[in-house]
């Protein structure tokens, strides 16, 4: 890890410390937060230790905000949605049962690349 980057996690740390005091009212995360800078200021392998621990533990969070996070929104929320769609909605999902293989696509009558086309193009 570049050591510009190093201060950058650092700080960004250091302000996630001093935010969570502002709602919680700890007072060791003002101390947190200041050890954190503190870790930046001064060259020392502490500094991207710490910074080098978040970043796995962000890649491992991404990781697991891909895989259960979105699979827990898709078949809770997005399913069940999808369902009381075609549940109360009949005529518009009719579509899917009368040609299960077709497309939504209408041919266009006429010459589509005329001059008229491309004025009012909806």
């Amino acid at each position: 890890m570049k050591e510009q980057e190093t201060l950058k996690t650092l700080s960004v740390l250091a302000l996630a410390a001093l935010a969570f005091h502002l709602i919680t009212g700890k007072a060791w995360l003002v101390w947190l937060s200041a050890l954190l800078l503190a870790a930046g200021l001064f060259r020392n392998p502490v500094g991207p230790a710490i910074a080098g621990g978040w970043m796995k533990f962000a890649d491992k969070l991404g990781r697991f905000n891909t895989r259960v996070i979105l699979w827990l929104v898709f078949y809770l929320v997005l399913t069940p949605v999808a369902a009381l769609y075609r549940l109360f909605n009949k005529a518009a999902a009719d579509h899917f049962r009368r040609d299960p293989g077709g497309s939504m696509f209408v041919p266009v009558e006429g010459d589509p690349c005329s001059k008229e086309s491309f004025e009012n193009p909806w």
